[in-house]
């Protein structure tokens, strides 16, 4: 295992068993830990050819969006969102454009009128306990969040939007009862 950085981000510890064939690199097993945001374990399979395509099965523990948030360079996030969940990865990882199908169990969703380092920061939304399910696309210049569905069946919450890692993020929550844009 290894510490990794990539454009100055600090990515974790990245521990990888995987076997060469002539046309891929099978990924048995990988884990990365970050310091402070968690866990994601899995397997998978990278191409060779171009483009380098990726799919990859995954378990997401503990994850917590704040800080994957400021490893992004989106600093002082005004949310709370620790995230455990499965995960599917399909895509190229040059140019990095990836497809992720989330589901799993937010613990406490907390939407902050301030950063979340103030102690002092006040929340005006907390969600507890919900499911999440849906897809996100991962680029070299954001996030883009295709409808993530917080809640059950019936869905408390959709969310959309687009986390930029160098300008800030759009967010859109709407459900049937409620319509928060910031």
């Amino acid at each position: 295992s290894t510490d990794v950085h990539v454009a100055r981000s600090e990515i974790g510890d990245v521990s990888v068993d995987a076997v060469y064939a002539s046309d891929s690199i099978m990924l048995e097993s990988f884990e990365i830990a970050h310091p402070r945001g968690g866990r994601l374990t899995g397997s998978g399979r990278v191409g060779l050819e171009e483009g380098y395509p990726l799919t990859a099965d995954a378990r997401l523990h503990d994850v917590l969006l704040q800080e994957v948030l400021e490893s992004a360079g989106l600093e002082g996030a005004w949310v709370r969102l620790p995230l455990s969940s499965d995960v599917r990865a399909t895509g190229s990882l040059s140019p990095l454009g990836v497809e992720i199908d989330l589901d799993g169990k937010v613990e406490r969703f907390e939407v902050l009128n301030a950063s979340y380092r103030l102690a002092d920061a006040r929340r005006f939304l907390v969600l507890e306990n919900v499911p999440i399910k849906g897809r996100a696309a991962v680029t070299e210049s954001m996030v883009m969040i295709n409808g993530i569905s917080l809640g059950p069946d019936e869905s408390l919450f959709d969310v959309e939007g687009m986390l930029h890692y160098r300008d800030g993020l759009d967010l859109r929550l709407r459900s049937e009862s409620a319509n928060l844009e910031w």
